[in-house]
């Protein structure tokens, strides 16, 4: 796929000073974002759904740097998520890639939320409360934003660490405007997961959602983890329905996992007449 070939083109010629002729890393960078490009180029490296001893993997990095620090290595792969391991630090695996912590679009600055705000999101949240007189889903949790903060509500067998809640604000005027609920890998872990995008009422009808959209679409492109992204929608939430279904979201998928998410009651417990949610897939994106 030309995006994937322009990627990789791109994280050599951001560590063009930092490799040798055979391709090794020659220092560790001093700024972050090359110390990013750097860790990614390593992890390159390492092969999908295989396990490395510790010392396998510091085998295979000391083949790709020039200074001798594995260790150092092996810890920040480790700390921005691209490894993950065993709790007693015995067997070590490639993790999917996740969003930054912070990233824009052209109008709009998305971060991970801050204690601090969460009681603006719960603001956000109640004002969006009229969503459920159409999916017939009453929310059952005390402070169900503090909750996401915690990283409490996950779906079955979810792990925190892939869990995510963003604030939403405007460029100029820094007011929060909404918030993005993801998991990375769901239902399946080839699937990143749009647990809820939620713009405040005051700013819908200005595209702000579309432009979310798009942005995380060519994130998640970028990232070269996923096939799909997915979401779940209230079959009695038209509006939403129609913004997904015009996001490319058109393919139902149907999974024996189900995950219960803001304003979207399960299939196995929807009862009483309350409609079920939808799940859909953007058959639509070039994520493969």
């Amino acid at each position: 796929m030309e995006y994937l070939r322009y990627s990789r083109c791109m994280d050599r010629k951001e560590l063009q000073h930092f490799l040798d002729g055979e391709g090794k890393l020659i220092s560790w960078p001093a700024k972050s974002k090359k110390q990013i490009a750097a860790l990614e180029y390593l992890v390159d490296q390492l092969e999908w759904e295989k396990q490395y001893s510790e010392a396998e993997i510091n085998e295979l990095l000391t083949q790709f740097h020039t200074f001798h620090d594995p260790a150092l290595l092996r810890r920040e792969l480790y700390m921005k998520k691209l490894l993950d391991r065993r709790a007693d630090g015995s067997r070590y695996w490639k993790t999917a890639r996740q969003l930054p912590n912070e990233w824009n679009t052209k109008r709009l600055f998305i971060r991970d939320t801050l204690k601090d705000e969460v009681p603006e999101l719960q603001k956000i949240y109640d004002e969006c409360a009229y969503i459920g007189e159409w999916t017939g889903y009453d929310n059952p949790r005390k402070d169900p934003m503090m909750s996401e903060y915690k990283h409490k509500t996950l779906p079955p067998d979810g792990k925190k660490e892939l869990h995510r809640l963003q604030t939403i604000m405007e460029n100029i005027s820094g007011q929060i405007i909404g918030y993005l609920i993801s998991y990375h890998g769901f239902p399946d872990p080839k699937t990143f997961w749009i647990a809820v995008l939620a713009i405040r009422p005051s700013f819908q009808r200005k595209k702000f959602g579309k432009e979310v959209v798009k942005e995380l679409e060519q994130r998640i492109v970028s990232l070269r983890s996923y096939d799909r992204m997915g979401t779940s929608v209230g079959l009695g939430n038209e509006p939403a329905l129609r913004f997904w279904s015009a996001s490319g979201f058109t393919e139902t998928l149907k999974t024996e996992k189900s995950w219960k998410t803001l304003g979207c009651v399960d299939r196995q417990e929807q009862g009483g007449g309350k409609p079920p949610c939808l799940t859909l897939r953007g058959v639509g994106l070039a994520l493969s």
